[in-house]
C-alpha cells in the first residue's frame, strides 16, 4: 500500500497545515511567510522531481534496464573478444569449444565479474547459465534459444521485455539476442530486476510526489489564509471556540458566519449540521434514559428506578438515624374497568392516579409505577420514633386514600377508584429491599381482605397502634357531631381570692370514659380536628363569659381559654374570635387567649400583627408554659402580653431543686421589669404557694385550690368564698 493512501496520513498533513495556519499572530509573521514561500517552492520542485522520475521509469524502462545489462555484456565481450566460436551441439553451448558447464573457467570467470555464483537451468536440461548476485538485487546471465518462441522474437534483433522465474523467485527481464558467426540465433544475454524490488521502488517514488503534492497544496493553503488576514482568521477562531463550547454541551447558541457565502460559510453550515446532529443525539439519549428509568404511560419512575432510589433512601437514613415507610397501592378492581370500559380509559385511569400521588407527597419522596395497576410509594426523613414514624406515615396513607377516591371523568364516564395500601416501615438497619416490598405486599392483601379501600401496616405492634389510633380518630370525629365534649373551669386565684378560670376541654366517651386530653389533643391537632374543637371552646367560654358578667359576683371573673398554632395560623383567625365575641355578647376583656411558646417559632411578625389587632378590641393575652420553649427576649418585649405562666415542671420541684427556684424567681423578676402579671401553675402544697408569696408571686393555678370542675361546681366554689 502506498504511504499516501495509509489511513490517517492525509489527515495528519491537514491538521498539521490547519494548527500552523490557525497559530496565533506574533512578531515573526514576516519570517513565518518567508520561510512558508521557501517550503513551498522547495516542495514543488521535489514533486516535479518526482514526476519527472515516474515518467522515465514509465516510459523508458527499456533503457533503464539495458544499462542493467551493460555488466553482463562488458563479461560477456571479455570472453568472446578473442574471436571465439559460438556453438550450439548436443544440446551444450560452447565458446571457442569450451563448453559452458558447472565449474567451467568461463563461466566462473562471468560469476567473478558480476560478484554472483553460476548455475545452469531449463527445466530437466541444462541449457543456460544464470549469474545471480550475492546481495539478490540483480539476476543476469544467458540462456539458449531452445525453444521456437523465443528465437522468434530474437530474431527479430531488438531486445525483449519480458517476467521470467528464475532460481524459483519472479523477475522482471530484458533479453538480448546471441547470434553465431552466420548470423543465427543462439541465445540471448538477460538481465532481471525482482519483481517486488522493482515496484517497491516504483511505489517509493510515487509516496514522494504524492507528499511533495500534498504539502505543497497544504502549505499554500497556509499561506493564502495567512494573506487573507482577519477577515479570515477572525471568523474562523469564533467558529473555533463556538465548536469547543458545543463540544462542551452547550447547544444554546448561535453558529456565527451562516449567513455568508463563502467557504468560511460552508464551514460554519458545516458546525451548523453538527450542532443539529448534537442536539438530536442528546436527545435520543434522553429518549433511552426516559425508556430505561421511567414508564411511558404514567412518566413516573420505574421498578428499577424505585429500587435504585430506595437503596439511596436506606444510605441516607443510615447517616441521619432517620426512618422511613414504603406502601405498596393496589388500585381495586382496576381488571373490571379494563374489561367494562377498555383498556385506553385504563390507562388513562393510571395517568390520572399518577397525577393525584405525586401531589399527595413531599419533595424528595418518591412515586413510582411498580407495574399494572400496582404503585410503590417511598417516604423518607420520618421520626427515628416508630409510632411517631408510623403516624406520619398513616397521615400521607389516608390522604392518597383520600386523593384516589376523589370522583373523576373517564371520556365522559363518571367513576370513583378505590385502593388497598399496605405500608411497612423502614429503618436504616433493615436495609434489604426486597424483604420490604415483601411485607409492604402482605399489608396491602391484608388491606384488601379487610374490605379494600384501606391502609394496613405490615408490623403487628405498629398495626395495633395505627388501628387504634385510627379508631379513637373516628371516635373523634363521632364525638364532636354528638356534642360528647364539655368545658371544666379550674380557679385562678389571687391572694386566695377566684378572680379568674382557665377553661380545659373534657371529652366524655359512652364506651370509654372520660378520656385524657393528654390522649385525643395530640390527634385533634395532627387531623386538624383541633380547629372545630377550638372553635366549639372559644364560643362556650364566651357564652359562659356573657352570662356571668349578667351576675354581680361573676362579672369580673376572666377566662383563659388555650389557643393552638394551627388554630392562630389561620388567615381569618382574628375575624372569628371577634364575631364569636359579638355573637355570644361576651366582655372581651375578660377573655384571655393562652398562647404557648411554640407559637412564636414561625412568622413572629404575623404572630404580633394578630395579637396586636385582638388587643385593640380588649382581649388580653397570657404565654403558657413559660420557659419551656423558645421565647427570645428580643421578641418577648414586643409582643402585647398580659401576663406570664410559670410551667408546672418549675414549680414542681421549686423547693427541692435550686436550678428551678433560681428559673422560677427570674421569671417572677422578668414578668415585674416588663410590666406583665406572673401566675405560678400546678401549685400542689401550701410550701409551694408561700415560696412563690414570699418571692412576690400572688396568682396561682393548681389543684391546692381546686382542680377543673364542671361549671356548677365552680360556680358553687366561687360562691362560697
Amino acid at each position: 500500500m502506498a504511504w499516501w493512501t495509509k489511513p490517517g496520513r492525509f489527515q495528519s498533513v491537514l491538521t498539521w497545515a490547519n494548527r500552523l495556519r490557525l497559530g496565533a499572530t506574533s512578531p515573526k509573521v514576516t519570517t513565518r511567510l518567508v520561510l512558508l514561500v521557501l517550503v513551498n517552492s522547495f516542495f514543488i520542485g521535489t514533486g516535479v522531481l518526482a514526476a519527472v522520475i515516474v515518467i522515465l521509469l514509465h516510459e523508458g524502462e527499456t533503457d533503464a534496464e539495458r544499462s542493467l545489462d551493460r555488466n553482463v555484456r562488458v563479461a560477456w565481450n571479455e570472453l568472446t573478444r578473442q574471436g571465439r566460436d559460438i556453438e550450439l551441439a548436443d544440446g551444450v553451448l560452447s565458446v571457442g569449444g569450451v563448453p559452458l558447464t558447472d565449474g567451467n573457467e568461463v563461466v566462473d570467470k562471468v560469476a567473478a565479474l558480476v560478484g554472483g555464483a553460476a548455475t545452469i537451468f531449463a527445466g530437466d536440461v541444462r541449457v543456460a547459465t544464470t549469474i545471480r548476485q550475492a546481495d539478490g538485487t540483480r539476476a543476469i546471465g544467458t540462456t539458449l534459444a531452445h525453444n521456437a518462441a523465443y528465437r522468434a522474437v530474437f530474431e527479430r534483433h531488438t531486445p525483449y521485455r519480458g517476467m521470467a522465474e528464475i532460481l524459483g523467485e519472479p523477475y522482471v527481464t530484458v533479453y538480448d539476442p546471441i547470434f553465431d558467426k552466420q548470423g543465427g540465433v543462439v541465445g540471448a544475454v538477460f538481465v532481471g530486476i525482482p519483481r517486488q524490488q522493482f515496484f517497491k521502488s516504483l511505489d517509493r517514488t510515487l509516496d514522494w510526489m504524492a507528499l511533495s503534492i500534498l504539502l505543497t497544496v497544504s502549505l499554500s493553503f497556509a499561506l493564502a489564509m495567512r494573506l487573507v488576514g482577519k477577515s479570515v482568521s477572525v471568523p474562523i477562531k469564533a467558529i473555533t471556540a463556538t465548536m469547543k463550547r458545543l463540544a462542551a454541551g452547550d447547544h444554546a447558541l448561535h453558529i456565527p458566519g451562516v449567513d455568508r457565502t463563502d467557504e468560511i460559510g460552508d464551514m460554519a453550515k458545516a458546525v451548523e449540521i453538527f450542532k443539529r446532529n448534537a442536539i438530536e443525539r442528546a436527545s435520543a439519549e434522553e429518549q433511552v434514559k426516559e425508556l430505561a428509568f421511567y414508564d411511558p404511560l404514567t412518566r413516573l419512575p420505574n421498578r428499577r428506578l424505585l429500587l435504585d432510589r430506595l437503596r439511596q433512601t436506606l444510605a441516607v437514613g443510615t447517616r441521619s438515624g432517620r426512618g422511613g415507610a414504603l406502601f405498596f397501592i393496589d388500585l381495586d378492581n382496576f381488571k373490571t374497568l379494563n374489561d367494562t370500559l377498555g383498556h385506553d380509559k385504563g390507562d388513562l385511569l393510571l395517568q390520572i392516579i399518577a397525577k393525584r400521588l405525586v401531589n399527595c407527597i413531599r419533595e424528595g419522596d418518591t412515586v413510582a409505577r411498580f407495574g399494572g395497576d400496582e404503585f410503590v410509594v417511598v417516604l423518607e426523613n420520618l421520626s427515628e420514633n416508630p409510632t411517631e414514624a408510623a403516624a406520619q406515615a398513616e397521615i400521607v396513607g389516608i390522604k392518597i386514600i383520600a386523593s384516589i377516591c376523589e370522583p373523576l371523568q373517564l371520556a365522559g364516564h363518571d367513576y370513583r377508584a378505590t385502593a388497598s395500601i399496605g405500608s411497612t416501615l423502614f429503618a436504616a438497619q433493615r436495609a434489604d429491599i426486597e424483604e420490604l416490598l415483601k411485607q409492604a405486599d402482605i399489608a396491602m392483601y391484608q388491606a384488601k381482605a379487610a374490605g379494600r379501600d384501606r391502609l394496613r401496616f405490615f408490623d403487628p405492634v405498629v398495626q395495633a397502634a395505627v388501628s387504634a389510633r385510627a379508631t379513637l380518630e373516628s371516635d373523634l370525629r363521632k364525638g364532636i357531631e354528638n356534642n360528647q365534649f364539655s368545658l371544666y373551669y379550674q380557679p385562678q386565684v389571687e391572694y386566695s381570692r377566684v378572680v379568674g378560670a382557665e377553661a380545659l376541654l373534657r371529652w366524655q366517651h359512652p364506651e370509654r370514659g372520660m378520656v385524657s386530653p393528654a390522649d385525643f389533643i395530640p390527634l385533634a391537632e395532627e387531623s386538624a380536628l383541633i380547629l372545630s374543637l377550638g372553635h366549639w371552646v372559644l364560643e362556650t367560654a364566651c357564652k359562659q363569659i356573657a352570662a356571668w358578667g349578667r351576675r354581680w359576683d361573676t362579672a369580673q371573673i376572666t377566662v383563659a381559654v388555650n389557643v393552638s398554632a394551627r388554630q392562630f395560623r389561620q388567615p381569618d383567625f382574628v375575624e372569628q374570635v371577634t364575631a364569636v365575641v359579638e355573637r355570644t355578647k361576651a366582655n372581651p376583656r375578660n377573655l384571655k387567649l393562652e398562647m404557648t411558646e411554640s407559637m412564636l417559632i414561625d412568622n413572629v411578625e404575623d404572630v404580633i400583627g394578630k395579637m396586636t389587632a385582638l388587643k385593640a378590641h380588649g382581649m388580653k393575652f397570657s404565654l403558657d408554659d413559660f420557659g419551656t420553649g423558645y421565647s427570645s427576649l428580643s421578641y418577648l418585649k414586643r409582643l402585647p402580653l398580659s401576663q406570664l405562666k410559670i410551667d408546672r415542671s418549675f414549680v414542681k420541684d421549686v423547693l427541692t431543686n435550686p436550678s428551678d427556684a433560681a428559673i422560677a424567681r427570674t421569671i417572677i423578676a422578668l414578668g415585674k421589669s416588663l410590666g406583665l402579671g406572673v401566675i405560678a401553675e400546678g401549685v400542689e402544697t401550701e410550701a409551694q404557694q408561700t415560696f412563690f408569696s414570699l418571692n412576690k408571686c400572688h396568682s396561682y393555678q393548681g389543684y391546692l385550690f381546686s382542680p377543673p370542675v364542671p361549671i356548677e361546681r365552680f360556680e358553687a366554689l366561687v360562691a362560697g368564698q
